[in-house]
């Protein structure tokens, strides 16, 4: 087991909430692997337990159990001058802030590492709470700069955060690592397990964002070209509009989402003929990653940020298409929300049996760049470790 740098005494993870998403799967894994390396680490929740969920196993918790947010400012400045973490690393734009807030309370000299898996101008003007829309900005703005570090997780994630006065010195770009491995399970829906007509997958939380109604109408359109199914694992409040979408387009009998969290969402990837990513905005969207690892071919939009950037890493990432395909190196890239370009891409694929193949073979290669082994080295560098 390699030996910690002993100037690295122990780097903590705080956390606001936790929904176990893509930012905090991928900083728990970042954790994770430098455990397994030797390194002391520990997560630290705000609030106590019984306020969250899922916690992550395996790993040293504490829980500050604070009555509200920004009541969490002393009780992390409490615990930094107790425990003296070499590094403190976020990856919540809540969190962001109160970490900040707290070193400066503390006087600590905690290194305050920032991680963003969203560009900031996407997170804020979708915030529901006028509080969250218009103080949040503010204070990033005034503690941002702050930071030791921030990392995006795209380069346009990146170029935002000069917008927020960040030095250019300390912007970092890493990419999100694949998923730890883990063992491998069957699918559970029949459809995967039948494997009698081709499945076209998407995965992602049922809200506005992912824009699963345009996939929806975009599959009603290509079934009548492609005899296929369409499959959409996810939770969230558009189910009954999405599955009155699917009756309404006549397309009911081969539209089917199954809700919940799916704990090993390439299990269900490998037995698919074609991932689809439909989403409006993006930060770097894991599922892509984990469909080409699983050797999939795969369509997605060409939104901000990310898939430009996976599947096209040699054009401009600002670069966006306008109403057509872009054949990109490791997928097909289409215009958010063109319903029309959607279903051609799909249809195209679906009946083109060797492109398919190309593109997953591809795909499969591409997705060795974001395995944990070539990722871990610039966290690594990032963390000071």
């Amino acid at each position: 087991m390699p030996t910690p740098n002993p100037r690295t005494k122990k780097i903590t993870l705080f956390f606001t909430g936790f929904i176990y998403g893509g930012g905090e799967r991928v900083t728990v894994d970042v954790v994770r692997a430098l455990k397994a390396e030797g390194y002391e680490v520990e997560l630290v929740f705000l609030y106590s337990q019984d306020r969250y969920k899922k916690i992550p196993a395996g790993l040293p918790t504490t829980f500050l159990d604070a009555k509200r947010i920004f009541s969490g400012v002393s009780k992390l400045g409490q615990y930094l001058k107790e425990q003296k973490p070499s590094t403190l690393l976020t990856t919540q734009e809540h969190a962001h802030i109160l970490a900040l807030l707290a070193r400066l309370m503390a006087k600590s000299n905690t290194r305050v590492v920032l991680r963003f898996g969203l560009p900031p101008s996407q997170f804020f003007k979708h915030m529901k709470g006028w509080r969250d829309r218009y103080l949040l900005p503010i204070l990033a703005r005034l503690m941002y700069p702050r930071a030791d570090a921030v990392v995006g997780n795209s380069k346009h994630t990146s170029r935002e955060l000069e917008h927020y006065g960040v030095a250019k010195e300390r912007i970092h770009t890493i990419y999100n690592p694949l998923p730890m491995p883990t063992d491998s399970e069957k699918p559970v829906h029949p459809w995967l397990l039948q494997g009698d007509i081709p499945t076209i997958l998407a995965l992602g939380r049922l809200e506005p964002q992912k824009d699963f109604a345009t996939l929806v109408r975009a599959y009603a359109r290509a079934s009548k070209a492609a005899s296929s199914r369409l499959l959409i694992l996810g939770e969230g409040g558009e189910y009954e509009r999405l599955m009155a979408l699917a009756k309404e387009l006549g397309v009911s009998d081969s539209v089917a989402i199954q809700r919940g969290y799916v704990e090993k969402p390439m299990a269900y990837m490998e037995k698919a003929a074609l991932f689809v990513l439909s989403s409006r905005y993006e930060g770097f969207p894991n599922v892509l990653i984990e469909a080409m690892a699983a050797e999939t071919a795969v369509v997605a939009t060409d939104c901000v940020s990310g898939p430009r950037e996976i599947l096209a890493p040699d054009t401009p990432h600002d670069q966006r298409i306008q109403r057509k395909i872009d054949w990109a190196s490791y997928g097909a890239l289409v215009p958010v929300g063109d319903v029309e370009v959607l279903a051609e891409a799909m249809t195209h694929l679906l009946t083109n049996t060797e492109l398919r193949q190309a593109y997953a073979a591809k795909a499969k290669k591409r997705s060795t760049q974001f395995a944990m082994e070539r990722i871990l080295p610039s966290y690594k560098r990032v963390l000071r470790v």
